[in-house]
């Protein structure tokens, strides 16, 4: 995936799926199965504008891709997603006890 000539084909959202510029709370913590689930537990590459987001899964495997980089992970492990880094996860199975808090970049 060239970066330069792709990124700008990624979709930005608030959080993923909603539409850009709906208002954040200063800090947003859901399960990710809320979100998740209603797409088949395979959220596509996309970003957010002033939006930071650390994913936290407490269990089992996953894959992320951040930016160029897609590497497979097995929780518990925490990924840090800054404001403006595409990414990507999919999961099997994502444990009950995964969340996804994010908050507003300064």
């Amino acid at each position: 995936m060239a970066r330069s000539s792709k990124k700008s084909s990624i979709p930005a959202f608030a959080l993923y799926g909603e539409a850009f510029g709906a208002p954040a709370d200063m800090l947003h913590v859901e399960a990710i199965q809320a979100r998740s689930r209603l797409y088949s537990w395979e959220i596509e590459a996309h970003t957010h504008h002033g939006l930071h987001q650390v994913l936290w899964v407490a269990s089992g495997p996953a894959e992320v891709a951040l930016d160029d980089a897609r590497e497979p992970c097995q929780g518990p492990v925490a990924i840090v997603i800054p404001s403006g880094v595409v990414h990507a996860f999919r999961s099997r199975a994502i444990p009950t006890d995964a969340c996804s808090p994010s908050t507003q970049a300064p």
